[in-house]
C-alpha cells in the first residue's frame, strides 16, 4: 500500500503541472459543460475523493516514505495540501481536459455565441478588444480577441459567429463575423 500510495503523488506531481501549463497556454476556449452534475464535474470530484484519500494516508496516518509528520501541523498540512490539490485537478480536468479532447473530435465549423461583455481595455494576459461569452466555461478563456470594427458593430446580449475548428468540448477561433 505505502508503493501504491506513493506512486500515486508522484504521478500528481508530474501530470497536475503539465495539465496546468497545457491549460494556461492552448489557445483552445472551452465550452464543455462543466455545471454540477455534467461528466467533467463527476469526473472531478470522483478524482478529488480519491486523492482525499490518498492524502489522508500520507498525511493523517503517516503512511509514506517521508519522516512521520508531528501531530502540531497535521492538521494545517493536510488542509493546505487539500486545497493545493483541488486547485491544480480542477486546472486540469476544467481546464486541460476539454482542450485535450477538442484536439482529436475537432474539425471545421461555425458556432453562434452571445455576448457577455465588451472591454477595449488592454490588461496583462489580454488582448485589446476583447469580447466574453457565455458559452466559454473556463475562467481563463472566457475573452476572445476582436477587430476594432467587429467590436464597435458588437452589443452586450447580441450573437456572434464564430469560425475555426469547433468540437463539443471547445473552439478555436479563426475568425469572427
Amino acid at each position: 500500500m505505502n508503493k501504491f500510495i506513493w506512486r500515486i503523488i508522484q504521478l500528481n506531481f508530474l501530470v497536475l503541472p503539465v495539465a496546468v501549463i497545457f491549460s494556461i497556454l492552448s489557445d483552445v476556449h472551452v465550452v464543455a459543460d462543466s455545471s454540477v452534475g455534467s461528466w467533467l464535474f463527476n469526473l472531478y470530484t470522483t478524482f478529488f475523493i480519491f486523492g482525499l484519500v490518498v492524502l489522508y494516508f500520507f498525511v493523517i496516518l503517516n503512511k509514506g516514505t517521508i519522516k512521520p509528520i508531528s501531530n502540531d501541523i497535521k492538521n494545517g498540512m493536510f488542509f493546505i495540501m487539500l486545497l493545493g490539490y483541488g486547485f491544480l485537478l480542477a486546472f486540469a480536468i476544467f481546464g486541460s481536459l476539454p482542450k485535450l479532447l477538442h484536439g482529436f473530435s475537432s474539425s471545421e465549423g461555425a458556432i453562434e455565441l452571445t455576448v457577455e461583455g465588451k472591454s477595449n481595455i488592454r490588461t496583462r494576459g489580454e488582448c485589446s478588444p476583447h469580447i466574453e461569452v457565455k458559452e466559454v466555461t473556463f475562467f481563463l478563456d472566457n475573452h476572445i480577441c476582436v477587430s476594432d470594427s467587429v467590436f464597435d458593430e458588437l452589443m452586450v446580449g447580441g450573437k456572434v459567429t464564430v469560425y475555426g475548428k469547433v468540437s463539443k468540448y471547445g473552439l478555436e477561433v479563426n475568425h469572427i463575423r
